[in-house]
């Protein structure tokens, strides 16, 4: 599930061309088993371009990536998604 939010101020055709920047969150939202790493980026970009969006896509994953296989990470970065790394914050008085 994704959400898109829109900047304002240049109408509809001009949101609808906007450039589309996507945070995923590898740990709450993980990739399924069994499905093709490489397809990520076209998957998401098909249910944007069926949503009447056409600008330029931004694929940024974060996590904790020690628990990704590099495998999944090099056909991630090879559709050209950036990945990055996010320690969990562990709050040691909660």
């Amino acid at each position: 599930m994704f959400r898109l939010r829109g900047c304002g101020g240049g109408g509809e055709e001009a949101a609808k061309a906007a450039k589309i920047a996507v945070w995923w969150d590898m740990v709450e939202c993980p990739i399924p088993e069994g499905f093709d790493a490489r397809r990520v980026r076209p998957s998401l970009e098909a249910a944007f371009k069926k949503l009447g969006y056409s600008g330029p896509v931004s694929i940024t994953a974060y996590g904790d990536q020690t628990h990704t296989s590099v495998d999944l990470l090099r056909c991630l970065s090879s559709t050209s998604l950036c990945c990055t790394y996010q320690i969990r914050f562990i709050d040691p008085w909660n």
